[in-house]
């Protein structure tokens, strides 16, 4: 077989949207199909990086010598780095997270970039495709996170044979290499050719770059690159989750074509009843007689908060509402942003600008008049940043704040109280409250100063603190209730309207979460428990009398010696002995403490060895083992609870859980994640319930009805 690249088409020195219809039918099958080798450097190791990476495949592997090495990037945060920073072993424990975080989710693309997933599976299964991953460094060595630095080159290099008298084509371009940059925004690609006259050399300084990308093991400090091999976990991952067919039974033509008409992709998967609650709460919050602009959304983990967010800022960029966003969480959470917003979720970010214990750069951010700014910001510095602002300088920023429920805490109240200095320019914000009136005290904040204002969580209220829940009601309701005037407050402003409200009943009938089956455990506390919860119950209910607590903690001080109670321990081992070992496969097991989670594997040390525990962040490594389906069992305290996606967790065990609906929410919601590999999923959730004959109100019977009554629900239709 001869192939010949001079003659393959009539090239032009550059393509682009302007003078080629199709670059895949027009550039790419015709090149491909008369290569032999080829070398490929793309943005990130994403679904559609990847995609665009393989177009032209279809031909190109029905040559049984072709071969081809392929550079992706990969999107390290923060703290990311931090981890590695720690310890320079865990650098490829971090990889296979972030690239089998990035695969899990290729899961849920379109149909023609999973065909090309598939046709990918294929090439690395047969030995045709071999992909390493780059990083950025600085001059000293140190890794960069993609905020600061990003592995971003995008070439090609095509050779049709492997003679030294090759004829090889070097293509570069595309300004940001995605969906949309392809298809709208007018991006193009230079071509060189070695048989035209003064571009030999320069091909040949192309190749000598690749060369030295690939060829590099580990960090290179002169490139200021480190290059590591495709992770042999991802690679089986890769061929398991995407079924491997043979390239050239993908229809490139029709694929690229559906690309074509993909015009709005951007910020939904599929326009259809199960996801049409994001619609109804960008319009909820829209509507002048009803958010206008300040609003919290209630809606059940897994419900897609985020994207929701997302739709509203494109909606009110869309409008000309606003000129930028400023999103308010933890860290960790601000990372999981930054992840979604860089997946094409928003084509508005022009300018991003990081506050936090590394970076301070709000300064610049407020500084920056122009449109498509967003300032990521965590709960510790927010108020001491806005507190230097004037609400003048605000009117045109959307502020979200994500799991609001985290903002009433004491010490985040006391700073977000208004100065005096301040308060001079609040007499009315969006919500159009007066703050003279006397029943709204405390009702001045330094949240107030920005007009509009997003609060997302899917448990905000506390069950216990009523003077944290009129906080976060006052500051992200449009007409706020008073709640010690109002019965039943939370039916009435769900009811209402006054929020967006979407739960777990909704989001199991819609089938946007699995189905569980509740198991509750009876077990009785020991008399040593008993005695012990009656003290603590005793000691601080006199410190909320001298006003040193807060009315919530001799409820949780007390609950907490339930927690920990050794009782249920053997309850646990009778249920594996008689009833069923398979608890203990994709399972999180939650327990109150460091202590109680080394007896817990002790005790499952006896069925299983493939368990670890996490409890701090020098234990990350465990969480990413526990993520990539190495380790099938985590034992952990609460670190987890919040934005983490791991759709394969099937099961969870409370040892520790609350009489409040927040964390135990929070907890099993890890489970209730749907399954593309598992359609017909149905979660376990093992509870520990003590039933005291004397109190029908009990916190474990309360939680135990609560539970009993959802796992009845299920899925539309099944």
């Amino acid at each position: 077989m001869t192939f010949n690249l001079q003659t393959a088409i009539k090239y032009k020195p550059l393509y682009s949207q302007h003078n080629s219809k199709n670059m895949v039918e027009d550039f790419y099958i015709p090149v491909l199909s008369n290569a032999i080798e080829y070398d490929r450097v793309c943005g990130y190791f994403s679904s559609t990086s990847l995609s665009l990476a393989s177009r032209g495949f279809s031909k190109f592997c029905e040559n049984p010598r072709a071969k081809m090495r392929l550079i992706a990037g990969a999107k390290l945060f923060p703290s990311d780095v931090q981890t590695i920073l720690q310890n320079q072993n865990t650098l490829n424990n971090v990889i296979t997270q972030k690239i089998s975080e990035e695969l899990e989710q290729s899961r849920e693309s379109p149909d023609f970039e999973q065909d090309r997933l598939k046709g990918l599976a294929w090439m690395i299964k047969n030995g045709v495709l071999e992909i390493k991953i780059g990083i950025m460094l600085d001059s000293n060595g140190r890794i960069f996170s993609h905020d600061e630095a990003e592995f971003h080159h995008k070439y090609g290099i095509v050779r049709d044979s492997y003679a030294k008298t090759a004829n090889i084509i070097h293509f570069m371009g595309s300004l940001n290499e995605s969906r949309r940059s392809w298809l709208e925004n007018g991006d193009s690609i230079n071509v060189h050719r070695s048989w035209i006259p003064g571009q030999k050399e320069f091909i040949h300084a192309a190749i000598d770059e690749f060369d030295k990308l690939w060829y590099t093991n580990g960090k290179n400090l002169n490139l200021k690159v480190a290059i590591v091999p495709l992770p042999y976990a991802i690679k089986n991952n890769w061929i398991k989750y995407f079924s491997p067919i043979h390239p050239s039974t993908v229809n490139e033509l029709h694929t690229s074509k559906i690309n074509n008409v993909q015009q709005d992709f951007v910020l939904e998967k599929k326009n259809n009843s199960k996801w049409i609650h994001q619609d109804d709460a960008v319009k909820w919050f829209l509507t002048p007689n009803k958010a206008n602009g300040v609003g919290l959304l209630m809606m059940a983990t897994g419900t897609g908060k985020t994207r929701t967010a997302l739709k509203i800022v494109q909606e009110m960029f869309d409008k000309n509402l606003i000129d930028a966003v400023v999103i308010n969480t933890r860290e960790r959470l601000l990372e999981q942003w930054d992840k979604e917003m860089s997946k094409g979720l928003a084509k508005w970010r022009r300018y991003s600008y990081w506050h936090n214990s590394e970076k301070k750069q709000s300064e610049m951010f407020f500084l920056n008049k122009n449109r498509g700014r967003c300032l990521m910001i965590t709960y510790y510095f927010l108020p001491d940043v806005i507190d230097r602002i004037p609400p003048s300088r605000l009117e045109r920023i959307l502020l979200i704040v994500d799991e609001i429920h985290n903002i009433g805490s004491e010490q985040n109240v006391i700073k977000m109280n208004i100065s005096e200095n301040d308060k001079k320019y609040l007499t009315s914000d969006a919500t159009d409250v007066p703050l003279t009136k006397p029943e709204f005290a405390g009702i001045m904040n330094q949240y107030k100063k920005f007009y509009y204002r997003l609060g997302l969580s899917a448990t905000p209220f506390s069950d216990f603190d009523d003077e944290r829940n009129q906080f976060i009601i006052n500051s992200f309701m449009q007409h706020p209730v008073i709640i010690n005037k109002t019965p039943d407050w939370k039916i009435k402003i769900i009811k209402e309207k006054k929020i967006f409200y979407f739960g777990l009943e909704d989001a199991i009938k819609k089938g946007i979460l699995c189905p569980f089956e509740y198991i509750p455990l009876k077990y009785k506390p020991s008399v040593q428990d008993l005695e012990e919860r009656k003290r603590v119950l005793k000691v601080w209910s006199l410190k909320v009398k001298n006003g040193e607590a807060s009315p919530e903690a001799p409820y949780i001080m007390a609950a907490n010696v339930l927690k920990a109670s050794r009782n249920k321990i053997p309850v646990f081992k009778k249920y594996l002995n008689k009833c069923s070992k398979k608890i203990l496969k994709r399972c999180i097991i939650f327990v109150q403490t460091t202590d109680y989670g080394k007896d817990i594997c002790n005790l499952i040390n006896g069925y299983t060895k493939d368990y670890h525990e996490f409890f701090s962040d020098d234990e990350k490594e465990n969480l990413v083992e526990f993520g990539i389906g190495n380790l099938e069992v985590l034992i952990t305290c609460h670190m987890i609870s919040e934005g983490v996606d791991i759709k394969s967790v099937s099961n969870i065990v409370l040892f520790s859980s609350d009489r409040q609906q927040l964390e135990t929410i929070q907890r099993i919601g890890r489970a209730l994640r749907t399954d593309p590999s598992n359609p017909s999923k149905i979660s376990k959730v093992i509870d520990f319930v003590y039933l005291e004959e004397d109190k029908s109100d009990s916190a474990d019977k309360i939680r135990m009805e609560w539970l009993s009554y959802l796992a009845k629900i299920r899925p539309e239709g099944r």
